[in-house]
């Protein structure tokens, strides 16, 4: 079951770049609401409320009160916007949602079992450049995280999207049509979340022509110092 997070919001009339430098240096953020057959709506929110959230990984997934005035509404956050190189949040863009309509959201993968993994144990070397996989359910059925357990993988072992198991009513999206697809399609669609990959091992140093001159001549000072 999904975890509410909570946001307090000002609707706002002005807009373009001037507007929002003026939030930002007053300590807020831009951000837009859209979605639900309404219009979308400006809107700015405490730049340091958005931050703390914003640490949490479950925040980018889960269902988010907006209160906004005597109002409040469902929204998930669907994009957040940085600035280059300060740590300060430039603009937040926020979907609404009806609790009765499957949406369409990523969540973050959650690996466990690392301690027990024969392979890890034996020097493997546990890879994953996947780290959400794309979910489709009701609002009230989004998970905080889906869980990949490694604990039986030796080396050499790989895990797929067909090899997680989600809570039910949720359903995976990349696998949607996965039964409709050739055997090369599947191949492609069937990505590899997890592997555990054999310890690399350390390449002997190549000796080059310096080496072996600096070499002879240590010989050499060591034969002319015996014969003194």
């Amino acid at each position: 079951m999904s975890t509410d997070y909570r946001l307090k919001a000002v609707v706002r009339s002005e807009q373009g770049t001037g507007a929002s430098r003026r939030l930002r240096k007053a300590g807020f953020v831009p951000a837009v609401v859209y979605g639900a057959g309404k219009d979308p709506m400006m809107i700015s929110v405490e730049h340091r409320e958005i931050i703390r959230h914003s640490m949490d990984e479950g925040f980018y997934s889960q269902l988010i009160r907006l209160d906004y005035g005597n109002k409040a509404e469902k929204v998930i956050l669907r994009d957040l916007q940085r600035h280059v190189y300060k740590p300060f949040i430039t603009h937040a863009d926020f979907q609404r949602v009806k609790m009765d309509e499957v949406i369409q959201v990523s969540v973050q993968l959650q690996v466990t079992g690392e301690d027990t993994a024969p392979g890890i144990k034996a020097g493997g070397i546990l890879t994953g450049a996947i780290t959400s996989v794309e979910i489709e359910c009701l609002p009230g059925d989004m998970p905080e995280s889906i869980e990949i357990d490694v604990s039986g993988l030796e080396i050499g072992d790989v895990i797929r999207l067909t090899d997680i198991t989600v809570p039910a009513n949720v359903r995976l999206v990349g696998l949607m049509h996965y039964d409709e697809l050739d055997e090369e399609e599947q191949a492609e669609q069937n990505s590899v979340l997890v592997s555990i990959q054999p310890p690399q091992m350390e390449k002997p140093e190549e000796t080059t022509d310096d080496d072996i001159a600096e070499s002879d001549a240590e010989q050499n000072n060591d034969e002319e110092g015996d014969a003194g």
